[in-house]
C-alpha cells in the first residue's frame, strides 16, 4: 500500500506574519509580504495595491443573508494570497440606510447587522502582534492606565482605546506626553466650587432619590426627606440605579451596562515596589510575576510613583500599589482605600451614547464614566449635566 504523505498543515495569517512571508505570488516592489509600512514611509501608498470592499456584499459569515465585518475578516487570508497589501471599506456604522449607508448617525460603532467593535483581545490575535508584545507592552499599558486585570484589559473596545490613546501622546514606545496637575490637587478646586454654593451638607449620606411633578424627594441615611427643584446623580451608574426610586426602563438599560472592576489600593511609602533603579522608574509600574499573566503565581501588581505624577516635592517616595495586600511593608502603609474603576466594553461603549438622552428637567446625571474614566471627563459631565438643567457655564 503507497502511503499519501499527509499535507503540512499552512501557517496562519499572524504566523505569516511574523516569518514576513504569504503563500502568495510575487508582490510590487517596495512592499515586504505581511510587512507593515517602515516608520517614516510616507509614499508607501504609492506601491501598496489598494481593494474596495462593501461589507454588506462581500462574504456572509452568519449566513443571514448579508456579508458582514466577519466574513472580511475569514478572507483575509485569500485576499493577501492575491496581493492586496491594504483594504479600503465602505461604510460599515452605524445608518438608517437611507442613503446607502453613507447618511452615517454614528463615527464610533458598527451597525448592528454587520458586526461589532472588536475587543482590544481580537485585535492584537489578528494583527499577528507576538505575545511578548501583548505582555510586557500592550496589556501593562491599558491595564496600569485604568486600573484593571489583564483579561479585562483585553476586553477593551480596541477602536474606543486607541481613540483614547491617540489623543494623549500614548501610541509611541518612546518619550513621555507632557501632563498637567493642579497645584495643590483636587481639594482646591473643589474648594474653590465650594465657595460658590450657599448650601453644602457634608456627611449626609443619599439613600434615595423620588420624582415626582413638581420636583425630587432626596430621602437621606437618617430617613428624613428634602424636597429639591431638580437633582445631579453624580455617582457610579450602578450606584445612580440604587438611588433612584424607580428608576425608567431607559435608565436601567443604560446605566445597567456599566461594569467596574474593585481595586483594593494601598498608599505607602515601601520603594521596593518601585524599579531598583531610579532612572527607570516610571509614574505606573507594572510588575509581573513571569512572562505571561495565569500560568501561575501572584497577579500583576500596578504601583504608581505619586511623586511623579503629582509633581510633590523630592524626599520621601509615596506609592499607591494595587494589589500590595501583603507584599507592602505594613510599617510603611499610610492608608488603605477600596476604589472602583469602569470595566469598557462593546456593550458599555455604545450605552454611553445613549447617557443624554437620560437627562430630563428633574434629573440629570455626570460621572466620569460618561468619558473614558478620568477627572476631566468627570468635570466636562457636570458642566453638562448644569446645561441639561438651565445652568450656565
Amino acid at each position: 500500500m503507497n502511503r499519501v504523505p499527509k499535507p503540512s498543515r499552512e501557517p496562519t495569517r499572524p504566523e505569516r506574519r511574523r516569518q514576513g512571508r504569504l503563500p502568495g505570488g510575487p508582490r510590487l516592489p517596495g512592499i515586504r509580504p505581511g510587512a507593515l509600512p517602515a516608520p517614516g514611509d510616507r509614499d508607501w501608498y504609492r506601491r501598496a495595491v489598494f481593494y474596495e470592499v462593501s461589507s454588506r456584499g462581500f462574504f456572509d459569515a452568519n449566513d443571514d443573508g448579508m456579508g458582514d465585518i466577519a466574513g472580511i475578516r475569514a478572507k483575509l487570508d485569500y485576499l493577501e494570497w492575491l496581493g492586496i497589501d491594504c483594504l479600503w471599506l465602505l461604510p460599515y456604522y452605524p445608518s438608517p440606510l437611507r442613503d446607502g449607508g453613507y447618511d452615517i448617525s454614528d463615527f464610533f460603532s458598527v451597525h448592528p447587522d454587520l458586526g461589532s467593535l472588536d475587543d482590544l483581545g481580537e485585535f492584537l490575535d489578528e494583527g499577528g502582534f507576538c505575545r511578548y508584545f501583548t505582555t510586557h507592552f500592550a496589556l501593562p499599558l491599558v491595564a496600569a492606565v485604568w486600573s484593571c486585570p489583564p483579561g479585562t484589559a483585553l476586553s477593551y473596545p480596541a477602536r474606543y482605546l486607541f481613540a483614547f490613546l491617540a489623543n494623549h501622546g500614548m501610541l509611541s514606545v518612546s518619550g513621555s506626553p507632557p501632563w498637567r496637575t493642579v497645584t495643590g490637587g483636587s481639594r482646591c478646586y473643589v474648594e474653590l466650587a465650594a465657595k460658590q454654593l450657599h448650601d453644602i451638607r457634608l456627611s449626609t449620606p443619599v439613600r434615595a432619590v423620588r420624582r415626582h411633578g413638581g420636583g425630587a424627594e432626596v430621602r437621606d441615611a437618617a430617613d428624613q426627606t428634602h424636597q429639591f427643584d431638580a437633582v445631579v446623580i453624580a455617582t457610579h451608574p450602578d450606584q445612580a440605579l440604587r438611588l433612584l426610586d424607580p428608576p425608567t426602563q431607559a435608565e436601567r438599560d443604560v446605566l445597567g451596562a456599566f461594569g467596574y472592576t474593585r481595586n483594593p489600593a494601598l498608599l505607602h511609602t515601601d520603594v521596593t515596589l518601585l524599579p531598583d533603579r531610579p532612572g527607570i522608574r516610571a509614574s505606573w509600574n507594572y510588575e509581573l510575576s513571569g512572562c505571561w499573566p495565569g500560568e501561575g503565581g501572584p497577579a500583576p501588581r500596578i504601583s504608581y510613583h505619586m511623586n511623579r505624577l503629582q509633581n510633590l516635592p523630592a524626599g520621601e517616595d509615596y506609592i499607591v500599589t494595587l494589589g500590595g495586600q501583603g507584599v507592602v511593608d505594613p510599617a510603611a502603609i499610610i492608608d488603605q482605600m477600596d476604589y472602583a474603576h469602569p470595566a469598557y466594553t462593546p456593550a458599555s461603549v455604545a450605552a454611553q451614547r445613549r447617557l443624554p438622552e437620560l437627562n430630563t428637567a428633574v434629573t440629570a446625571f455626570a460621572g466620569a464614566y460618561h468619558g473614558w474614566g478620568f477627572h476631566e471627563d468627570g468635570c466636562r459631565s457636570g458642566a453638562e449635566a448644569a446645561r441639561a438643567l438651565g445652568g450656565i457655564w
